[in-house]
């Protein structure tokens, strides 16, 4: 008798929430963004913040998303592009390689990308035609040869 009043009510659940609209979500995630924006605003908000919605980390300094600047947080550095979002992977900035690896920031020393090893000096740009400080030569794609 007890199993057939759980299945029951499984079955009735699992009816109501396919009845719920998908906007329904995205319209309230939206709403929620938009608040936790202004509340990061009004607060003055120094640090990282990931929106729900487009998976996007942004830095906010004093309530406000910074851009095109390298940053410093936690010991760690990290460069915020022009639409505020910060660099993840390879990005080329006046003319130099350089890879971050999300919350763990620029990467320096050897890193391996799709089965090559490339070094990044200490100022973290990737070496390329030249030898490393470790005496081995990387191409002028920057890959180990």
């Amino acid at each position: 008798m007890n199993k057939k009043i759980i299945n029951m009510m499984l079955c009735i659940t699992l009816f109501v929430v396919t009845l719920i609209p998908v906007n329904a979500t995205e319209k309230s995630n939206n709403e929620l963004s938009s608040k936790v924006y202004k509340q990061l605003q009004e607060e003055k908000y120094t640090g990282f913040y990931t929106d729900r919605n487009t998976g996007i980390n942004q830095y906010y300094e004093k309530g406000i998303p910074a851009s095109n600047k390298w940053i410093t947080a936690d010991s760690k550095i990290y460069y915020l592009k022009s639409n505020t979002e910060m660099a993840y992977k390879w990005i080329q900035l006046d003319n130099s390689w350089y890879y971050f690896d999300g919350f763990n920031g620029m990467v320096t020393g050897w890193h391996k990308d799709v089965g090559k090893w490339y070094y990044l000096g200490n100022d973290g740009k990737m070496l390329a035609n030249t030898t490393t400080p470790d005496g081995y030569t990387v191409g002028s794609d920057g890959a180990l040869i």
